[in-house]
């Protein structure tokens, strides 16, 4: 397996510009504040000995919000990673990948089959109606959570044996439910590749003849 039964909760977190410049289903602006409030509030909410093993994955690009300090400040034991090493190579340390917001992180986690913690505010990141089905049923296994409270308690429910919950016959089929609709690995990818440019370059010439 690629990550440590042993290992660290890793608490991936992200940073948006201070100010709007487009329109997306994300933390907008000031939103961001609300957004940092929820990952003080998902540690504090933990038991104190899971907090001393939380490692939090600052973002790379701080966009003038000072992240570290905003933890120093509010959570001042917190563990912190500056986001400069690939966080992959943070992965075999790490027992609980915790995503905090809606990007491929935890779709790259899930992927890799790694025991995954998914939680974020759903006024701010909003889930497509397509997709709403497929987080309730990660909802409904214990990896989706609409508040940091909840994902704490969760957290804290499976800590000492998160193996156990995680390669259950039922969290795995609905995690290879899930992959298999928004990141599907087949074996023979090239050749699926091969097939459908070969029948492209196919449509192209028939057209081009007509």
């Amino acid at each position: 397996a690629p990550w440590n039964a042993d290992g660290v909760g890793l608490l991936v977190c992200v940073t948006m510009p201070r100010y709007s410049f487009d329109m997306r289903s994300m933390a907008v602006a000031g939103q961001m504040l609300a957004y940092f409030n929820d990952q003080f509030d998902f540690v504090k909410s933990l038991p104190e000995k899971i907090q001393n093993q939380i490692l939090v994955r600052l973002y790379r690009d701080d966009y003038g919000w000072e992240q570290a300090k905003r933890w120093q400040d509010n959570c001042p034991g917190a563990r912190l990673d500056t986001g400069q090493v690939p966080i992959w190579d943070l992965i075999e340390k790490t027992r609980l990948f915790i995503s905090t917001y809606n990007a491929t992180t935890y779709i790259e986690s899930l992927t890799m089959n790694i025991p995954t913690i998914i939680y974020w505010n759903t006024d701010h990141w909003e889930i497509n109606e397509e997709a709403v089905a497929f987080f309730e049923e990660l909802e409904n296994i214990g990896v989706f959570h609409r508040s940091p409270q909840s994902a704490a308690r969760f957290v804290a429910k499976i800590w000492d044996d998160v193996g156990a919950w995680w390669n259950s016959s039922r969290v795995q089929s609905v995690r290879e439910k899930f992959c298999g609709y928004y990141s599907s690995t087949p074996i023979d990818i090239m050749s699926k590749i091969e097939r459908v440019l070969s029948d492209e370059m196919a449509t192209s010439k028939s057209q081009a003849i007509l």
